[in-house]
């Protein structure tokens, strides 16, 4: 590490921005019950410090040159102690002060299905909306989260074909696949499908289907989600703001989401 590494931000400050993702792990997707994290709290918290005492020795470092911690996770997913009590990962960081920024995955995502569905239902008769997925933890996190919503999220079955859908499958290609016969046996127009991708390189293919089909296909990217949070943290902390406001803002931005406010 050398003072390269610093990024300098308009009031002249010098820092390191550390980033780190807790949101998934094994799981594709941020919609499970809890989070299967290949990065744990303490991993990061000991991964933040070993990085602060290297910004410390770096060459040309400055006294004043800080470490800004950010991390990506779910905030309800729980930690449980030895006697069987359990904390939510945002409660323990804000407890704890192990990250200075905290970005949510899951509510960022579940937002942008709302606003899609409240989009799609404008021209409906009806609240509902199918989920087309195998996933049972992500079609009831959906199923539970979208009622306070006011949408009813029901299952791909015969009677349900005409009502708009979001679908998921365990491969990109499954997904797009599904939608490419829903459309192709005019079971349902493009307009009323949404893909739901967990990798950005998922957008490749759905130029491709949209291009074969002849009409744009709706997605929702967490990959994509996530990075412009990222971005949007970055381009706050080089203008200046505190760490404090920025996760004020963020937090605002999405209290909403869940149906209750942090």
């Amino acid at each position: 590490m050398d003072k390269s590494w610093l990024v300098e931000t308009d009031n002249g400050d010098r820092v390191l921005i550390v980033e780190g993702d807790s949101s998934v792990g094994d799981e594709a997707l941020a919609l499970g019950y809890d989070a299967c994290n290949d990065l744990n709290l303490q991993e990061a918290s000991q991964a933040y410090r070993m990085l602060y005492k290297k910004l410390r020795n770096i060459k040309g470092g400055q006294e004043d040159d800080r470490i800004v911690r950010v991390l990506l996770g779910d905030s309800n997913s729980t930690i449980t102690s030895g006697g069987g009590h359990q904390i939510t990962l945002r409660d323990r960081i804000d407890i704890l002060n192990d990250v200075d920024i905290f970005i949510d995955a899951k509510v960022p995502l579940i937002n942008e299905i709302v606003n899609w569905s409240k989009r799609i239902l404008e021209n409906e008769d009806h609240n509902k909306i199918v989920f087309d997925t195998s996933n049972s933890k992500y079609y009831n996190t959906l199923v539970e989260i979208l009622a306070k919503h006011n949408i009813d999220i029901v299952d791909a079955l015969p009677q349900h074909l005409t009502y708009p859908r979001i679908v998921y499958q365990k491969t990109t290609s499954d997904t797009l696949n599904t939608i490419r016969s829903l459309v192709f046996a005019d079971v349902i127009p493009t307009e009323k499908c949404c893909a739901l991708l967990d990798k950005k390189h998922g957008l490749d293919q759905i130029k491709d289907i949209s291009e074969e089909i002849g009409s744009p296909v709706s997605y929702i990217c967490s990959s994509l989600i996530y990075d412009n949070l990222y971005y949007d943290v970055r381009s706050k902390i080089r203008s200046g703001m505190c760490n404090d406001e920025i996760q004020s803002m963020l937090d605002k931005k999405f209290e909403n989401v869940l149906g209750d406010s942090k």
